[in-house]
């Protein structure tokens, strides 16, 4: 893995400067606001990757897109190690990262945030309830400068990704409107997104939108030789 780890300092340490690290897990209730969907962690010495070489081209081109901020897009049949390499990546690199399993039934807001009912004290003291703007994962993490990884991406449907175009660009920005507040977030310097899917030939996949599909690096992730599978 030694080009791999060229990409990043002799230090070993993200070259993002030091990786944004959670030590009480009370402090992110209003940041993780659906656990079903939604993980934050810096992977640790569990995070393995078995150095095949149908694995370690992608992962040392995942680096150098992590590196130049390019959004990246694997594609590969279930099982072939797709999750996995990103896992590794953010091992290697200290990074954290933020998973979003997609799929027929994501709505926009799973990604962007929504208000959400809270109580609250009036000034007599007395709880009432109300409605606050609560930040989901996609928007954290470009506040934060986690590694947003979105599995599946091409099972949801292409209104989901509607907010992402801008997010892409050169600009880097999300546009969040829906707050009420017309919000524009710059991207954290350290943010980078990573999708991954299975091929859009198997039922129930959508094919990504055009303007989408052209912002991505594309990597397919092959399945193990034979070879490899006897080492395995």
């Amino acid at each position: 893995l030694t080009h791999v780890r060229d990409v990043f300092d002799d230090e070993k340490k993200t070259i993002f400067g030091e990786p944004y690290i959670v030590d009480d897990y009370q402090a992110l209730k209003e940041i993780i606001l659906d656990e079903a969907y939604t993980q934050l962690f810096i992977p640790g010495e569990d995070a393995v990757l078995e150095q095949y070489p149908e694995q370690i081209g992608v992962l040392e081109d995942m680096a150098a897109a992590l590196k130049y901020k390019l959004p990246f897009y694997m594609v590969g049949e279930t099982g072939a190690g797709k999750t996995a390499l990103i896992t590794y990546l953010c091992h290697l690199t200290g990074n954290a990262l933020r998973r979003f399993n997609a799929s027929g039934q994501t709505e926009k807001s799973e990604l962007i945030g929504e208000p959400k009912p809270y109580l609250k004290k009036d000034k007599d003291g007395n709880e009432e309830m109300s409605f606050k703007w609560f930040d989901n994962v996609l928007t954290e993490s470009v506040k934060l400068g986690h590694i947003f990884y979105i599995d599946e991406i091409n099972l949801a449907k292409a209104r989901v990704y509607t907010k992402m175009n801008s997010l892409l660009d050169d600009e880097r920005r999300l546009l969040i409107n829906e707050s009420g507040k017309n919000e524009i977030v710059n991207t954290h310097e350290d943010f980078w997104l990573c999708a991954a899917s299975n091929p859009v030939s198997e039922t129930g996949r959508n094919k990504l939108a055009e303007d989408l599909r052209n912002r991505f690096l594309w990597r397919y992730v092959d399945e193990l030789s034979p070879t490899s599978l006897v080492s395995l």
